[in-house]
């Protein structure tokens, strides 16, 4: 038996004379002493029953002798980005915006009338009855994305409708979502997407009323905060409601200051399903990335810091470190934009050579879903030594392309997610 590749140890945990170990790829969690732990670096169990050995082998702590991490590795991979049975649909209603934020990712591309026409959602809704359909499909899951997906209610209407019958008729759960900036989501509106399907909406507010209003404002310049809590309060028992928080390293401190006055105006916790918090990345022409990307290694401290006071307050528990293979790399995750074209993320939907089809071909794999599909952008040496790859997978593609040129290049971000997986280690041993 050996010492896993993928193993993390963090000595002095819970207290001196112990270390406890977490392995990346299972999320097995052990504390043992310092003695042992050296014993097992020089690849000596002596100090360890057999049973004590197979139960560090079930977590993935150790692993036989002749077993191919890689290969182990891949299995895990694989099978999370082959066998799921739910289709995954991010739906780009419109790429216009009422807002002009200043961090947007997606700038320019915002301006002008950009909307799916009702003839472009009926072939959407028909491309996506034949993926189900093609891959026994038991979920979709459908997000509906812009610009502003409420500039283009009846789409959300036509698509949402449809998949709701469908869905019924062939027993498959029909999970429907909303990302929205929150202005022109009334009570009626929130009624109006509910109709069709929509159980839950993330708005966005990126601090108290002058941080926001100073990052998030209509095209006009006129401020934005008031209006969104106002319709906040009155959807809040209409739709599933989470916040998403977006900020800079000058904005974070100012965090604890916004979650007290949503707590004091009735937009708690019980209001408030979740909180989300992803730093703005200034200067690689993105802002901020979902819950599941990764945040650059300097902007850990950062997030760390306004996830404890989220969690403080009761909007959100801390997650387990997971692995989250991107979408690009999911063989039944999708993003359809406004005009047909189908990709892999929202935020490659200004560059076609990446696209993967459209939803007028019968076929969606193509050379690019098959580069997706079938090539690790982590097959190096370099990736493949490393004891947080199960977490990372290769880095974000979108921001391998904005930095490198190239949306299959890497884009490295080993130190700070070591320093994410030290924080959760510390938690989880002080939780055990």
């Amino acid at each position: 038996m050996r010492l896993s590749k993928f193993n993390i140890a963090a000595h002095g945990l819970p207290e001196g004379g112990k270390c406890a170990v977490y392995n990346t790829l299972t999320q097995g969690l052990v504390v043992l002493e310092d003695h042992i732990v050296k014993g097992l670096e020089r690849g000596e169990a002596s100090d360890l029953s057999t049973e004590e050995v197979k139960s560090l082998e079930d977590l993935g702590v150790l692993v036989q002798e002749g077993v191919d991490e890689d290969l182990l590795f891949d299995l895990f991979y694989n099978q999370i980005r082959f066998s799921g049975r739910t289709l995954s649909i991010t739906l780009l209603t419109t790429m216009s915006c009422n807002f002009a934020c200043s961090y947007c990712y997606e700038g320019a591309l915002t301006r002008g009338r950009k909307q799916m026409s009702l003839e472009t959602a009926d072939e959407t809704i028909a491309w996506i009855k034949a993926r189900a359909k093609d891959s026994s499909v038991s979920k979709i899951d459908i997000q509906y994305h812009g610009g502003e997906p409420l500039l283009n209610i009846p789409v959300i209407e036509r698509v949402g409708g449809e998949l709701k019958e469908f869905c019924a008729k062939k027993n498959i759960k029909l999970s429907s979502h909303i990302l929205s900036n929150g202005y022109l989501l009334d009570r009626k509106t929130a009624e109006r997407i509910k109709a069709v399907g929509v159980e839950s909406v993330r708005v966005t507010i990126d601090g108290p009323e002058d941080v926001h209003d100073s990052m998030r404002f209509l095209r006009g310049g006129e401020k934005t905060y008031g209006a969104i809590i106002e319709n906040l309060l009155e959807i809040k028992d209409v739709l599933i409601v989470s916040v998403g928080i977006n900020y800079t390293k000058e904005t974070a401190k100012r965090m604890p200051e916004l979650l007290d006055g949503l707590i004091k105006i009735g937009l708690g916790p019980g209001a408030i399903k979740r909180v989300g918090c992803s730093p703005v990345m200034p200067g690689e022409g993105s802002a901020a990335f979902d819950s599941g990307c990764i945040p650059a290694d300097d902007l850990y401290d950062d997030l760390l810091s306004v996830q404890e006071e989220v969690v403080k307050r009761g909007f959100w528990k801390y997650a387990e470190p997971e692995i989250s293979p991107c979408s690009v790399v999911m063989a039944t995750a999708f993003t359809i934009n406004y005009d047909g074209v189908v990709c892999k993320c929202p935020a490659l939907a200004d560059h076609p050579q990446y696209s993967v089809g459209n939803v007028r071909e019968e076929l969606i794999y193509n050379a690019e879903m098959y580069r997706c599909l079938g090539y690790n952008t982590f097959d190096n040496k370099k990736c493949r030594d490393c004891q947080v790859l199960p977490l990372c997978l290769g880095g974000c593609r979108y921001l391998a392309l904005v930095k490198k040129g190239n949306f299959h290049d890497i884009d490295c971000r080993r130190a700070g997610i070591e320093a994410f997986v030290m924080d959760a280690i510390r938690r989880m041993v002080k939780e055990a």
